[in-house]
């Protein structure tokens, strides 16, 4: 579910996401999903699901446990081209705060506001 093209190998993976935190999602002993955090922005760089897993509420549990750690304001990228992502992350309260068309792929930047509680 991120901006770019997925990592060639195990050893992209580990370079790209240097400083990241990273936490798994395991069911009946298998990586059904993976998640990435940059803590300093606060950004979400990587939400996988396996496609076996998906639409078992796996993403969902990943962005929620994401939000926690994070707090909000809080941003990721999607390729624009992902329309199951963008309705996970849209079905959640996340909004387009950007469309990136280039260099690259284009994506769009997703943002999750803070919850407001009303005026005081």
């Amino acid at each position: 579910m991120s901006a770019s093209a997925g990592p060639a190998t195990e050893a992209d993976f580990f370079a790209r996401t240097e400083g990241e935190d990273a936490y798994a999602a395991i069911v009946d002993d298998t990586v059904a999903g993976l998640l990435t955090i940059w803590r300093p922005e606060p950004f979400i760089h990587y939400l996988v699901v396996d496609r076996a897993f998906r639409n078992r509420g796996i993403g969902s549990a990943l962005l929620a446990f994401a939000v926690a750690r994070l707090g909000r304001p809080v941003d990721l990228k999607c390729d624009i081209h992902n329309r199951p992502a963008q309705s996970l992350y849209e079905k959640h309260g996340w909004r387009i705060v950007e469309r990136v068309m280039g260099p690259g792929p284009a994506y769009y930047r997703y943002r999750l506001e803070p919850v407001h509680t009303g005026d005081r």
